[in-house]
């Protein structure tokens, strides 16, 4: 039993390589045993500081970072079923900010919250919008309001996403055909 626990200027590098794999996977236990359950434990108040979440997937040319990370977790335990608290903020080099705040509960296993990212340059992430447009995003920005659940039941995870929000604004895509060179067009879009 812990009153608190404070980690500053934490760093996080989740990498995904070209075939798919996540490194953070190299630290779950794969000897097809099955898992012993978490060790019992209770932390009054648990705090992240200007932590650094580095992400790159190789598949596409595609990273990114959230810094100025800040994670506030209360009533942290394994030897009680009532859920604590959490919140985390952390803004991204190009001026995402993500707000994430809920309620969390290890044993069992279980989280609901809202998570909402805004401020998000779409430009960037080209190498995943290519699949859904036929012209490259030259500006734009979006909005994310993701009120979730997740549990555990009977060992299987279950994840409830609802009420979710989208909005994009700004959109500028490159229409660019033979003559029209340089030509763009640019409308707000808004999904709900």
């Amino acid at each position: 039993v812990l009153s608190g626990v404070q980690l500053r200027k934490p760093v996080l590098l989740v990498e995904i390589d070209e075939q798919g794999r996540v490194n953070l996977a190299a630290l779950a236990r794969d000897d097809g045993k099955p898992s012993p359950g978490l060790p019992r434990f209770a932390i009054g108040e648990f705090s992240i500081e200007e932590g650094v979440i580095a992400f790159a997937d190789k598949r596409e040319p595609y990273a990114n970072r959230f810094e100025q990370l800040s994670l506030k977790l209360s009533s942290l335990s394994t030897m009680a079923e009532n859920p604590g608290g959490y919140a985390l903020s952390a803004l991204t080099p190009d001026g995402a900010k993500l707000q994430w705040q809920g309620e969390l509960s290890l044993e069992p296993l279980s989280l609901s919250g809202k998570l909402i990212v805004t401020d998000i340059a779409l430009p960037p992430l080209s190498p995943y919008l290519s699949d859904y447009l036929a012209v490259p995003v030259v500006s734009g920005k979006a909005e994310l309001e993701l009120p979730h659940r997740f549990l555990v039941k009977d060992g299987r995870p279950q994840f409830l996403l609802e009420n979710a929000a989208a909005t994009i604004s700004e959109l500028a895509l490159d229409v660019t055909t033979g003559a029209a060179q340089g030509a763009k067009t640019s409308a707000p879009l808004k999904l709900a």
